[in-house]
């Protein structure tokens, strides 16, 4: 009997081993199906390695992006601000201009140094013009020079571009006189 009870503890201790080794086989299963992305540490370490450096790579490429927009947009402001502050000092200078202008201040636009000067100028001008009003004295045709030795006076047609309706020409000692534009 001895042997029928080592025999049946035996069996007792085998059956409560693998029942114990059953249950622990049984809760590494679900370990192991549970932290099945923990356990392959190498692999993750890689994994997450390559997303790193593809993250880096697109972290470097928009900051080339952003640095060449930021240059570029640099370039555009510095050139619009010198735009800005040239068309600022042009308004105020109109601005004092006007300023004086209301007040009855005359800022002279020639370079005459005298009065004397400028008259000169204006009358060499004056000769000019009725001399030659819209055409060269020198460059006449042949129908008015025909003209000018039958009479003494001529009636010679302007252009329509400056009004005019005609223009009297005295030949002899009188002055030539041009006629007056229309309206």
């Amino acid at each position: 009997m001895d042997h029928v009870i080592t025999v049946g503890l035996l069996v007792a201790v085998i059956v409560a081993i693998s029942f114990v080794a059953w249950r622990f086989f049984a809760q590494a299963q679900r370990l192991r199906a549970r932290y099945s992305g923990m356990i392959d540490v190498d692999a993750g370490i890689a994994g997450a390695r390559k997303t790193l450096e593809e993250v880096s790579r697109e972290r470097e490429r928009l900051e080339a992006e952003t640095q060449e927009r930021r240059s570029k947009l640099n370039g555009e402001y510095e050139q619009g601000l010198a735009t800005y502050k040239l068309l600022k000092q042009e308004v105020s200078l109109l601005e004092e201009n006007l300023e004086d202008i209301s007040f009855g201040v005359y800022e002279p636009h020639f370079d005459f140094q005298a009065p004397e000067q400028y008259k000169l100028a204006l009358e060499q001008l004056r000769d000019r013009e009725q001399l030659a009003p819209n055409f060269s004295a020198s460059a006449c045709s042949q129908q008015q020079q025909r003209a000018r030795s039958k009479s003494d006076k001529v009636y010679e047609p302007f252009g329509a571009a400056d009004g005019t309706l005609f223009s009297t020409v005295t030949l002899g000692t009188e002055p030539a006189t041009n006629a007056r534009k229309r309206g």
